[in-house]
């Protein structure tokens, strides 16, 4: 049984802020990524960014 005292409770917040940064930072390293790609047509770029953009402002809500 998990026992649920003060020190849990700021842990367990903080656990999940470092989870949100991991993948903020991996959402801008992908789209850094992309708009380095050659291969990759400039609209196709902007729909994969606002699709990036749109999963980082879920994870800010």
């Amino acid at each position: 049984m998990i026992e649920l005292d003060r020190q849990n409770i700021i842990d367990g917040i903080l656990e999940l802020q470092r989870e949100e940064e991991f993948k903020l930072k991996s959402a801008l390293k992908s789209i850094k990524l992309v708009l380095d790609e050659d291969g990759i047509s400039d609209f196709d770029k902007l729909k994969y960014i606002n699709a990036q953009i749109g999963d980082i402002m879920m994870l800010n809500i």
